[in-house]
């Protein structure tokens, strides 16, 4: 599976692209005041209080850092989000890296009884404004739940005295996209400070690309976040053109939708075929990354600077393919991959309420996203400017196209040569013959029949 890892920045570049909460931002946003990671002394710990140091239910007042980077070929991107948790008060800080170009933005968001709140900044009316939403993606629970199974690996770290953290290391032999030989190396590093949780980072290489992930706690008990003053917004009837124009949503042609017509059009079932092309262009440089999704038949491909990764479901199995070399993930890997790709898109089926309807345009928009329909789907998403208004020019255009006519067609399949260890029988030529796989079909000629 890790031979193939590098292609996911395809997928990172996209999500990052197409991030939601990139529509408002405020460029005054300041330090986080987070303790520096290598001067955190970890003590050593039991396996019951290292339980005690992961177990957050009783957690409500904490500051949070945490963030993935990738460096692959020089280029280096990444998000990082520091999140402020004072009971029902959430400030967010997201800042996105590309190339050492960084843009940050703030938000807030609020839990007043059975209502939830989004604060976003317009930087046009120099306003906060605040809406509605339905979920709160960034609760302390779904940040932490990107920690995996940290929580359980008392019985594989090792406490080191010098570093004062509890270290884990691992190994791994593979092939990379061309069948070679390459080690693959994983560095784990976890502090645990006066009882609590204070550091976790998690590192991959395969000596061509890193992979970073890290979390950082501190301020337990302490932090606090006060709301800015802010307009309310989105309110019912309030500027999103629900119940307007004549024949709403059903006339050909029609670029108005219903909040229930906007929901569907954002959900799995509504983009599980599709074609979707996203245009970048960032300080007059442009790249395009294409993604062919067919999950009525399985399969997802992206499309990005030649390479090609797909993720496809075949009878009981799940692949990830690159240049033809496939791996079995399992299903688990699939559905998070699948569903992390898909979270770019389908994470703006709750904020119908965010966007107001221009007639110029014929479109939906929210400070600097614009969203386009037609006759009940999507059609297009452009973002510019993602964060504050410093930093480099960018500018997202994705179009749909292709709705229920999308193909995948599945490469043949090439197993990896497993390289000769000089343990051979009498008549062995040093040939390792792979257990047979199911043929995976070819989804051009093996499509099931649209409804």
């Amino acid at each position: 599976m890790k031979k193939v890892r590098g292609l996911l920045v395809a997928l990172l570049a996209l999500v990052l692209a197409l991030g939601l909460m990139a529509c408002g931002g405020d460029d005054k946003g300041g330090k986080d005041g987070a303790p520096d990671p290598t001067k955190v002394k970890g003590e050593k710990v039991t396996a019951e209080q290292w339980a005690a140091a992961f177990d957050m239910s009783e957690v409500t007042n904490v500051t949070v850092k945490a963030g993935m980077k990738v460096t692959q070929d020089g280029n280096r991107r990444g998000m990082e989000t520091v999140a402020k948790f004072d009971g029902d008060k959430t400030q967010l800080s997201i800042t996105s890296e590309n190339n050492g170009q960084t843009e940050t933005m703030n938000a807030y968001v609020s839990q007043e009884g059975n209502v939830t709140y989004g604060y976003a900044f317009d930087p046009q009316e120099q306003v906060w404004k605040r809406s509605p939403i339905e979920d709160n993606e960034y609760t302390l629970q779904a940040i932490l739940g990107e920690m995996g199974d940290l929580e359980e690996g008392y019985t594989r770290v090792t406490y080191d005295e010098d570093k004062k953290a509890y270290v884990y290391s691992e190994t791994e032999e593979g092939f990379d996209e061309n069948n070679q030989p390459i080690t693959y190396t994983m560095n784990t590093t976890i502090k645990i400070a006066d009882g609590k949780l204070a550091v976790a980072e998690v590192s991959e290489s395969d000596g061509k690309s890193v992979w970073e992930m890290y979390f950082q706690m501190y301020n337990y008990g302490t932090t606090s976040v006060t709301l800015p003053q802010a307009t309310d917004v989105g309110g019912e009837g309030e500027g999103n053109g629900e119940g307007e124009g004549e024949g709403e949503g059903e006339n050909e042609g029609s670029t108005r939708v219903t909040q229930e017509q906007w929901e569907y059009a954002f959900s799995e079932q509504a983009l599980a075929n599709v074609t979707v092309s996203a245009d970048i262009t960032e300080n007059g440089q442009s790249s395009t990354e294409t993604m062919l999704i067919a999950l009525d038949a399985g399969c997802l491909q992206v499309t990005n600077g030649g390479q090609i990764l797909i993720l496809a479901k075949v009878g009981e199995k799940y692949y990830m393919i690159a240049d033809g070399v496939a791996s079995d993930i399992g299903q688990t890997m699939y559905e998070q991959s699948v569903g992390q790709v898909m979270s770019g898109f389908t994470d703006f089926a709750t904020h119908f309420n965010e966007f107001t309807y221009d007639e110029a345009q014929g479109a939906y928009v929210c400070y600097n996203t614009t969203i386009k329909f037609r006759n009940g789907k999507v059609v297009s998403i452009a973002m510019e400017n993602i964060g504050t208004q410093e930093g480099p020019k960018t500018t997202t255009v994705a179009t749909f196209s292709a709705y229920g006519s999308t193909f995948v067609t599945l490469p043949d399949i090439q197993e990896p040569t497993v390289p000769d260890t000089g343990d051979k029988e009498e008549g062995d030529k040093g040939e390792v013959v792979p257990d047979p796989e199911p043929d995976l079909p070819n989804v051009d000629t093996e499509y099931p029949e649209k409804k």
